[in-house]
């Protein structure tokens, strides 16, 4: 019985100083080489590496060698649930043909309890969407809440949504 409890505490232990000691720059890294070969590009990033949580400050976001927006996020970790919470951010002005500026609120949350969801909010200048990407089937889906800006000035993004009998938006695509 001692041998157990004993045993019990020292797995305890040792998963604990795994969990504070991670090496989360090394893990941003491995995602940074992942995200280079979609010609996805995070430069001049600042990296805080706390306890529970990596920050990431004023990284530039380069989609194929065009500057999209400078971004700044927290990846939290917390062994069955983690997150990555960005600040507001504005998209480069070279895209406001395509989408809205601002975007004052995205959240991407992964559970180990439902381990083929990864469940996405975002709010900003398009209205509100909330969503999740089933990683088994490959699709997306999302519900999306309009905003009047979109609605009258970016007709290409509504052709992309349909619409459901409650009158409202939602996205589904299969990858």
């Amino acid at each position: 019985m001692k041998n157990t409890i004993k045993y019990s505490l020292l797995l305890i232990l040792a998963i604990l100083f795994l969990y504070l000691f991670m090496p989360k720059k090394e893990l941003y890294y491995g995602i940074e080489k992942i995200l280079i070969k979609q010609n996805i590009i995070i430069s001049d990033e600042t990296l805080r590496d706390n306890i529970f949580d990596l920050e990431i400050i004023d990284g530039k976001l380069y989609f194929q060698d065009v500057y999209v927006t400078t971004l700044s996020l927290k990846i939290k970790s917390y062994l069955i649930n983690n997150s990555v919470v960005f600040k507001p951010f504005e998209i480069s002005d070279d895209f406001i043909a395509f989408f809205p500026k601002r975007i004052d609120s995205f959240k991407i949350n992964y559970s180990l309890l439902q381990p083929k969801i990864v469940k996405i909010e975002a709010k900003g200048d398009f209205g509100f969407a909330k969503g999740y990407i089933d990683l088994f089937k490959k699709s997306i889906y999302f519900d999306v809440n309009i905003s009047k800006l979109l609605k009258q000035r970016y007709k290409n993004i509504l052709h992309q949504l349909k619409q459901n009998k409650k009158g409202g938006y939602f996205y589904e695509y299969q990858y």
